[in-house]
């Protein structure tokens, strides 16, 4: 008899600079996961503009996605 082996998914969670919901997705375990496209903002504030410059995946191996993880934004800092 052969037994079923049992397949696990995880929720890979992209979140904007306050750490609301940007886009939310379930992934197969061993699958990778293609982050979302489009462009977070992130307001300027006195001093500051922001850019967008991607998704801070260095310590997370979206590749071969093994757990549930919440992906945050990266941006960049113009003086005003």
């Amino acid at each position: 008899s052969s037994s079923a082996q049992m397949v696990n998914y995880y929720e890979v969670k992209f979140v904007n600079w306050d750490g609301s919901e940007y886009y939310t997705t379930t992934v197969r375990e061993g699958d990778s996961v293609t982050p979302p496209s489009g462009t977070p903002g992130l307001p300027s504030d006195d001093y500051y503009n922001y850019t967008f410059t991607g998704w801070d995946t260095a310590e997370l191996d979206i590749d071969n996605v093994h757990y549930s993880m919440t992906i945050y934004p990266k941006f960049k800092s113009t003086l005003k």
